[in-house]
């Protein structure tokens, strides 16, 4: 099995946990400190799910042209460039 479809079933399976908003990340919006206290304001935002989508779709096309092979042209001298 090719390059392409390796990266494009791990593009599927990521882009299948993103779409129903299961990923996240968070931010960091300063804080301030006084002694030993801290106080710190962390903002947590989704991951919008049309990424999601997006990457297991790109992902779906890598799989099934991993399989074909559509990634790699013929060699020169190759007998399926030449026709009878």
């Amino acid at each position: 099995m090719s390059k392409a479809f390796w990266i494009g079933l791990v593009m599927v399976v990521v882009g299948l946990v993103v779409a129903p908003r299961v990923a996240s990340y968070r931010e960091n919006k300063g804080g301030i400190g006084i002694g030993d206290a801290q106080v710190r304001v962390v903002e947590r935002h989704a991951v919008p799910n049309w990424i999601g989508w997006t990457a297991a779709g790109v992902g779906l096309i890598m799989v099934v042209a991993g399989l074909r092979g559509w990634h790699e042209p013929p060699a020169i001298g190759d007998e399926r460039t030449h026709t009878p």
